[in-house]
Parts: structure tokens; C-alpha cells; sequence
């Protein structure tokens, strides 16, 4: 049975871009509605039998109504010939009981060959090659898993109480599986021993966490992970992967490779593909002016010649003495960027604006990098302090 698996469109994601005179939409908008085009072309045109889609559709838990029809188009074109699993990620679940998820829309319509799971399910569905049996856990609010008491606990101690539920409600799902089927776990969560994309790691340092032990279960035949942006094989017997986001979201980002996985579940294994996308390139360009320098323009110039700033989105850095700086006109870098998809910043940086930073460490929690941008922005002992509580409040409020 050959199946794709993908997660984290994000559709709605405007940084970086402008209006597109063809269309009417967004520059960015559209690169994101291109890989997704790429996915279902691969799909349609390669006899895959299942697709699996590990949450987060949207940017927003409200998305506006052309990204709703614009990922819907999309899922219809699947549906028409093969059936896709959806589940809902942490940025698709809304913030308050009672309201509807951005996925709901296809289970009330009753689109055909759509399976939509926004809570812990076991299910069967069948496909051309016969019955594959799905275990889905989608995000789950904080308010469903924990007890009003537990709420007001420390975070490392809310941390370790919601890594296990999850815990337990994952072995709950493996202890109704069916034997002698073909069977795939979809997950949008935290995983022990994966790495978090470098623009994630300030605001999932406090997710729960569920153990990859759990995970290597030898009943699952692949375990379909979404919510982390990179891409990473965390085991092979069974294969549990993280395809990452599809499209580059900022420069946090600009390194990474982004794609979709194709696996094979064979009698007695699965074999996998990585399949990478032409997504939007971001480039952060330094470069560093020498003391004098007889044309600085030229020097830039010179330096930006071998860069492929064509289609790319650019952040250039100049470095240099202030006198050095003031001959680089606007105009000269607003032409040497001409051909750039987007330039979203060009900073200039002599000796007297250059401030030390502490350098910043892997891994450290959001309230260590609140602390480090409230000193050096000079704030009150007090407000900063008040500050710190209220960021790390909303940050658990929202459950990223």
C-alpha cells in the first residue's frame, strides 16, 4: 500500500509578500497553494492509495474564506479519486468550547472519501489496495486534559501531567487496534528526541511530550507525524517521521529542506521516500564593508554578484564604518535587489549601533528569552517581570 503523508500547510502565511496582479492574492499565499499543488499532482499521478494530512491546514484557527475555498479545492481534487485523513493540529482547533474546527466543514457536508479526526481515534478505512486502520491523535486543548487545579501548576509540572495523558490515551488507542491490518498512526505532536525548526523552539519549548518508545510500537507500520517544521526520521522499525512544513514560513526557516513523504507498507516492512519541494528560497546576506574601501557601492556590488537573489526572499546586512555606509544610496540597493522576490529588510550597521547580545544558547525556555530582550531593552526590575508572566500566561493560554 503506497500512501503520501504531509503536514503543516499553514495556508494564510502573507509575510514576505505582495499583491499578485494575476490573480488578486498574495504573493506568498500562492507559494503556498503551489506546493500543495505539487503534493496532489504527485499523488494523482503516482497510484497513491492513502493520504495522510497531520494537522495544521491554516495560519489562523479563524481562516478567511479564500483560504478555506483554496484548501478545499484542493481536498476535493484528492477525495475525487483517493481517501485522505485529516486531522486537526493545534493551529485548526478553536480557542473556546463550543465552536467549530477550521476541518469541520467536510464531515458536516459529508464529503465523500474525507475522514476528518479532531479527537483520539480508531478507525478503518478502505482503499484500493483493501482496509488500512488508522489510529489518530489530533491536538488536544489543555482545558480537555487538564483539572481546574492543575492549570495553575508550574509549566514543567503542567508539562509532565499533559505528556501523561497523552501517554495514556495513545496506549488506550493501541490496545483497541485490530490485528492483521495494515495500520498508521497520525499524530500532530511533540515527540521525544526530535528537534524543533529554529524559529519553533521559543514557543514549543513547553509541549508536551510523547515518548518515541511508545511510538515504535511494532503493531504500527508508520507513524505520521505533524507539528514540527523539519523534516526528521526519528526511528525506522516503524518509520516515524516528521515531513515537515511544506513551505518556508521566515528566516528561521531558510536552511531547511521542505516536502512530503511517500512510504510503501510491505508484508514485512515499510519503505519511505523523502520528496522534496521547490519552496521559496529566504537568503540572510552579510556582508561586511572593509575600512577604506574607495567605493563602497561598488564593493557591494561586487560582493552580491555571485548571490542568487533572483525569486529569493532577501535580508541583506551590511556591515562598516558609518562614514562608509552613508555613500550606499537606496536607490543603488533598491536596484541591486531589483530581481529579489521580496527584500524584507536592509539593515545597515556601523560601530555606534552594533549592540552585544548575549549569544544565544540551544534550547533555552521562552522565559529566558523574554529576560534577555526586556534587559536589553532596558525595562523596569518590576515590568519586566510582570511582562514575563504575562507573555509565558498567553503563550500556555493559546497551547503552542
Amino acid at each position: 500500500m503506497k500512501i503520501l503523508h504531509f503536514a503543516d500547510l499553514h495556508i494564510g502565511y502573507e509575510n514576505y509578500g505582495h499583491l499578485d496582479e494575476k490573480t488578486g492574492l498574495n504573493s506568498r499565499l500562492l507559494d503556498f497553494l503551489k506546493g500543495f499543488d505539487q503534493i496532489v499532482d504527485y499523488a494523482l499521478k503516482h497510484q497513491i492509495e492513502l493520504i495522510v494530512f497531520a494537522g495544521d491546514a491554516y495560519k489562523t484557527r479563524d481562516p478567511n474564506p479564500t483560504c478555506q475555498r483554496e484548501f478545499g479545492k484542493r481536498v476535493k481534487k484528492i477525495a475525487s479519486q483517493i481517501p485522505i485523513v485529516l486531522i486537526t493540529g493545534n493551529h485548526d482547533i478553536p480557542p473556546s468550547f463550543g465552536k467549530a474546527d477550521t476541518l469541520e466543514i467536510f464531515p458536516t457536508l459529508e464529503v465523500p472519501n474525507v475522514y476528518v479526526y479532531s479527537q483520539p481515534t480508531q478507525a478503518i478505512i478502505k482503499t484500493k489496495n483493501g482496509p488500512v486502520q488508522i489510529l489518530a491523535l489530533p491536538w488536544l486543548a489543555r482545558s480537555r486534559l487538564l483539572q481546574e487545579k492543575e492549570r495553575r501548576y508550574p509549566i514543567e509540572k503542567v508539562r509532565d501531567i499533559l505528556s501523561q495523558r497523552l501517554s495514556e490515551i495513545f496506549t488506550k488507542l493501541l490496545h483497541q487496534l485490530k490485528p492483521n491490518l495494515p495500520t498508521i498512526a497520525v499524530i500532530h505532536q511533540s515527540v521525544t528526541g526530535a528537534s524543533f525548526a529554529s524559529n519553533q523552539t521559543t514557543y514549543l519549548g513547553n509541549d508536551p511530550l510523547l515518548p518515541l518508545s511508545l511510538l515504535t510500537n511494532p503493531t504500527l507500520n508508520y507513524v505520521a507525524l505533524g507539528h514540527l517544521h523539519k523534516y526528521q526520521v526519528l526511528s525506522e522499525k516503524p518509520p516515524v517521521i516528521y515531513p515537515g512544513s511544506i513551505e518556508r514560513i521566515d528566516f528561521g526557516e531558510e536552511g531547511e529542506t521542505k516536502g512530503f513523504v511517500v512510504a510503501e507498507i510491505k508484508p514485512k516492512k515499510t519503505d519511505w521516500e523523502f520528496i522534496e519541494l521547490p519552496a521559496r528560497p529566504f537568503r540572510t546576506i552579510n556582508i561586511e564593508i572593509p575600512p577604506g574601501t574607495p567605493s563602497p557601492s561598488e564593493y557591494l556590488k561586487e560582493k552580491l554578484s555571485p548571490v542568487e537573489i533572483k525569486g529569493a526572499i532577501i535580508r541583506l546586512i551590511i556591515l562598516g564604518k558609518e562614514a562608509d555606509l552613508k555613500q550606499i544610496s537606496g536607490a543603488e540597493l533598491k536596484k541591486l535587489l531589483s530581481e529579489a522576490a521580496y527584500v524584507a529588510s536592509i539593515i545597515k550597521k556601523s560601530e555606534k549601533t552594533i549592540k552585544k547580545i548575549e549569544p544565544a544558547e540551544p534550547g533555552l525556555k521562552p522565559a529566558e528569552w523574554l529576560k534577555r530582550y526586556l534587559k536589553l531593552k532596558n525595562f523596569d526590575p518590576k515590568i519586566r517581570e510582570e511582562l514575563i508572566k504575562e507573555g509565558l500566561r498567553l503563550i500556555e493560554e493559546v497551547g503552542l
